[in-house]
């Protein structure tokens, strides 16, 4: 009897799972742009603010009101996307940022308290910028990308967006060397280049995004079902709820890490404990380490994707994160031991970077075949609304003691883990979601060799395995 197929040899090499998704390459340069803008503005916008006799509490709300148009791009685009395309809310997004960016160097040539509300309303315009373009790319990665290969994707642009996060700074000083007022006249100063870059960053992801990202239509993406979606089952409520609270409580603490650290290992005159009173530079040291740690725990990531399911990879970073936080408890009072100190920070960076790619992945799995803009857009909306309120939170909690602060972060994980284990059945991926790459693109083109068979005339027997 003849054999229905024909076997490959054993060492015959496979194509990586990132042939199939060449798009991702401008995803991973547009995360990385994103990285290097948003890292570029810390180290001077105090300065930029302060010069225009800006208090800390004008920089508080500066910095919250990013989040604000975070969360407004994250909802705004999300659900553009699902009607007008990725493409098109894509670079209206990217629009947003260049219109920011322009808003705050432009506010330097202004005088009175003008500026300090054109430099908010500029934040906030790069704020949109950011949140649009997390929830344009990730929903359509969702749609596009199939489950085998989603959280190694959502790994991967995380690695590029720490990598632009860390490598900010260097671009900066880069920058500062530049005279572009040789070519242009105009003054940059070490409080304008910021804006003056992200704007012709802005411009270039505009340009580059508008002629080489090729859109994949509606019809053709694998992981997004045919309208009306009425016809598939509904995502788990159960598991989209606790996929936006968990958010809420991964970016919680991120920001809580990110706003107390200066504060703690700065303070030279122990107003919260006695352990550290760290010059600034080693205080950027911690920071760079920290990203570090971050890359890497993406890359094992990557390597536990095809031995651990998400949700025990996500179980996995949960309880790095509570271990991590406890370990900065000031057990013996004002007292936090270095090493265990540096330990714990690690531990929560590397958290961190876990949850929040695993966990996006295991919602883009229970969204199945529904458009994935607007279900990104809540869920990121979850996350980012936490940051606009965890700095005056944690500055507050800080002010009444070290511990406080470590152990509201502690409790909100253990709650996050406990109810995991309790609705881990509500997170399984929608039942129409897509195996594998091999199966989604073998069946593809197989339906396009039958339709081509057909015109011809040629009936093609149906077969399934």
């Amino acid at each position: 009897m003849q054999a229905d197929y024909i076997a490959l040899p054993s060492k015959v090499k496979r194509k990586s799972w990132r042939t199939h998704y060449s798009f991702l390459i401008l995803f991973y340069f547009n995360v990385f742009t994103a990285g290097v803008s948003f890292a570029l503005v810390l180290p001077s916008i105090w300065l930029y603010i302060q010069d225009n006799e800006g208090e800390h509490s004008f920089l508080a709300i500066v910095l919250s009101i990013y989040s604000v148009g975070e969360v407004i791009g994250s909802m705004f685009f999300g659900i553009l996307s699902d009607y007008l395309g990725t493409k098109v809310s894509l670079i209206s997004a990217l629009a947003f940022g260049l219109l920011g960016s322009i808003m705050y160097f432009s506010a330097d040539y202004l005088s009175g308290n003008v500026v300090l509300y054109i430099i908010m309303l500029a934040r906030m315009m790069q704020g949109i910028w950011s949140g649009g373009q997390q929830a344009s790319q990730q929903a359509y990665i969702s749609e596009v990308v199939s489950s085998t290969s989603k959280l190694k994707a959502l790994s991967e642009l995380g690695i590029a967006n720490i990598c632009g996060y860390i490598l900010g700074p260097v671009f900066g000083m880069i920058v500062t060397f530049i005279d572009i007022s040789i070519f242009f006249d105009v003054q940059v100063d070490s409080y304008t280049y910021p804006g003056y870059f992200q704007a012709f960053v802005s411009l270039i992801m505009i340009i580059i995004n508008y002629f080489f990202f090729k859109e994949v239509p509606f019809s053709e993406r694998p992981e997004r079902g045919q309208l009306p979606v009425t016809n598939y089952s509904k995502p788990d409520r159960i598991g989209v709820i606790y996929c936006c609270v968990a958010c809420f409580v991964i970016f919680y603490g991120f920001t809580v890490q990110e706003t107390i650290t200066s504060p703690l290992v700065t303070d030279h005159i122990n107003k919260f404990t006695e352990s550290f009173g760290w010059s600034l530079f080693s205080t950027y040291l911690l920071f760079a380490g920290a990203g570090v740690i971050s890359i890497l725990s993406l890359a094992i990531v990557n390597w536990l994707d095809n031995k651990l399911s998400d949700r025990g990879i996500f179980l996995l970073s949960l309880v790095l994160g509570i271990f991590g936080w406890a370990m900065l408890v000031d057990y013996n009072e004002r007292h936090i031991p270095i090493g265990l100190f540096l330990l714990g920070f690690g531990l929560i960076s590397c958290h961190f970077a876990m949850a929040r790619n695993v966990l996006f992945s295991i919602y883009s799995k229970i969204i199945g075949p529904h458009p994935a803009g607007f279900y990104m857009g809540m869920t990121l909306a979850s996350g980012l609304l936490s940051r606009t309120i965890s700095p005056f939170s944690a500055i507050k909690s800080l002010e009444v003691s070290v511990k406080l602060v470590m152990l509201i972060n502690v409790g909100f994980l253990v709650g996050i883990c406990v109810a995991l284990l309790m609705y881990w059945e509500h997170l399984s991926p929608h039942f129409d979601n897509t195996k594998s790459d091999l199966i989604q693109f073998t069946d593809k083109k197989k339906k396009k060799r039958k339709n081509k068979l057909s015109y011809m005339g040629v009936n093609m027997p149906t077969t399934s395995f």
